[in-house]
């Protein structure tokens, strides 16, 4: 896999000690979305599979890997890489504080396989734009 990523300027607005300045930070520029159908169908002509078929086993093994993890179990398969189960939790003065109301957000980390990781780090880089991209500034909601 030889492809280029690409990636744009962005203009940032960084605020320390009450003053404002504008700083400057490469962002990946997204392609676009590559569906379920999409990667069945590539699937399907890499394989003897139908595409239907390799549709039907990554709806399972979606379920299957869900299965595990709020078994809490880390789901590695070694071709892709590791989902594990993971939360967010508020820090507490005592053990007696830590409760399942101390988790704020349930999520799912996944660690890319080495040679997923591999690609990545290989692939090469390209500017898609030579503008820079504005700052977003955000105004504090007042509480």
């Amino acid at each position: 896999i030889q492809m280029a990523i690409s990636y744009i300027k962005k203009k940032r607005a960084i605020y320390s000690h009450g003053n404002r300045r504008d700083a400057y930070v490469a962002r990946i520029k997204y392609t676009g979305h590559i569906d379920g159908d999409t990667i069945a169908e590539d699937v399907s002509m890499a394989t003897t599979a139908s595409e239907s078929e390799v549709g039907m086993y990554i709806k399972e093994l979606e379920k299957v890997i869900a299965k595990y993890l709020v078994e809490g179990y880390v789901v590695k398969l070694d071709n892709l890489g590791s989902f594990s189960p993971a939360f967010d939790a508020n820090v507490v003065d005592s053990p007696d504080e830590v409760t399942h109301m101390t988790i704020k957000r349930k999520k799912i980390i996944f660690t890319p396989s080495k040679k997923l990781q591999k690609a990545m780090n290989e692939a090469s880089l390209k500017l898609a734009d030579k503008r820079v991209a504005k700052a977003i500034v955000r105004k504090k909601k007042n509480l």
